[in-house]
């Protein structure tokens, strides 16, 4: 099976010292109200904001009908993937691989860009 990779909303700078990967919850997809409020607040600090659905958010989009969230090995590839699509390097790319697999960072995963 290939690797799904996300498509990647911004909002903010450019070019920013930090980025901050944002995922929806189970409810709701990237560009509801709460999603856009939040990206927009954040990027009025200066700081890029990527969004991304996770496959069961994208398939829903696709074709209309809610899923179930994926398992927890298909959340974290697709972290993974954002954090590598968005340049997360040697080391701070794997240090917040690190984090959020150890679960030190489960709810908030940022790295500099």
């Amino acid at each position: 099976m290939d690797r799904y990779i996300p498509e990647l909303l911004f909002t903010g700078p450019a070019v920013a010292p930090v980025t901050f990967a944002f995922a929806h919850g189970a409810g709701v997809p990237i560009d509801h109200p709460f999603m856009n409020t939040v990206a927009q607040g954040v990027s009025q600090a200066g700081i890029r904001v990527a969004r991304f659905e996770f496959p069961y958010m994208q398939a829903r989009r696709i074709h209309g009908t809610r899923r179930p969230p994926n398992r927890a090995p298909a959340l974290i590839d697709t972290w993974l993937t954002m954090i590598e699509a968005l340049g997360g390097g040697e080391l701070g790319g794997s240090q917040t691989r690190c984090n959020y697999v150890a679960g030190v960072n489960r709810n908030l995963t940022s790295f500099s860009s």
